[in-house]
Formats: structure tokens, sequence, C-alpha cells
């Protein structure tokens, strides 16, 4: 799950329950519930929607899965082997 694509800030924000708004692209679409209302990608129109409704109606219901990002000890259990060069 955790390669260049991933968006660790994104992830980050997500850990320490930080209400967010990104786009409606894999790498997202990974840590997102089904049907979460993602704004695509480029589209002003989408973005500007869902902005004003986070201005007018408060920050999102929980659109991702917490237990989906990977915490340090994860990262650190997968990626110690190259970082030692084995």
């Amino acid at each position: 799950m955790l390669d260049e694509g991933m968006p660790l800030v994104l992830m980050q924000a997500i850990q320490v329950g930080l209400p967010v708004i990104a786009s409606d692209i894999e790498p997202v679409r990974e840590l997102a519930f089904e049907g979460a209302d993602l704004p695509l990608p480029g589209d002003e129109r989408s973005w500007k929607g869902a902005l004003i409704k986070v201005l007018k109606e408060g920050p999102p219901e929980v659109m991702f899965v917490p237990e989906k990002v990977p915490g340090v000890k994860k990262c650190l259990t997968r990626f110690h082997p190259f970082i030692r060069g084995q």
C-alpha cells in the first residue's frame, strides 16, 4: 500500500483526526470509505462545491478509514530491510 504515489500529508492528517478534502485519485481512494464524495482532480466546479459545503456545513463527515493508514511501526517494519540494503 505505501508507495511513491501515496499522499503522506493526507495520511498524517487522517492519523491525527483532522478533517480533509482530497482529490478523487487512486492513492486517495485507497484510504477513503467506499462511496466517499471526493472532488474530481482539476475540476474547479467540483472543488468549489466541496469547499463551499465545508464553509457552510462544517467539515465533511469522515471520508477516510484511519485503519487503512499505515502507522510508523508498520512503515518501519516494511522499509527496514530496504534501508539497511538487504
